[in-house]
């Protein structure tokens, strides 16, 4: 009774043996997923915090100028996670950049609410 060959890799010593985290690439796109999650804290902390700067001149431009914030938050949200080359294929990256996107909408709405900033200023 013949037995059949054994598969190359149970020839080499254990300590060559790459691990399935070497081989495959897993675990590389950590380190930017934690820096893509510190940055957008801090846009975040800082589009909630231009609410509370801007409320009480909400009547004379403040408004304005904290839509435009958001805007411009919202647009670094979305480029994000392209720039940082967080996840590993392109729908990972999508993906990423939505959840962005629709967190800072959060964050946006929510503190225009939390400032008490006025919208109606005058109706006539």
């Amino acid at each position: 009774m013949t037995r059949a060959p054994e598969p190359e890799h149970f020839n080499t010593p254990i300590m060559d043996r790459a691990t399935s985290v070497e081989r495959h690439g897993a675990g590389r796109g950590s380190s930017h997923m934690i820096a893509c999650a510190g940055w957008s804290a801090a846009i975040a902390a800082i589009v909630f915090a231009a609410a509370f700067l801007l409320a009480p001149q909400a009547c004379e431009g403040g408004l304005e100028i904290y839509f435009w914030c958001g805007v411009a938050a919202l647009t670094i949200l979305l480029g994000l996670p392209f720039v940082l080359r967080t996840g590993q294929s392109l729908l990972a990256r999508i993906a990423w950049a939505l959840g962005l996107v629709a967190f800072g909408i959060g964050v946006w709405l929510g503190g225009l609410l939390a400032a008490d900033m006025r919208i109606i200023c005058r109706l006539f």
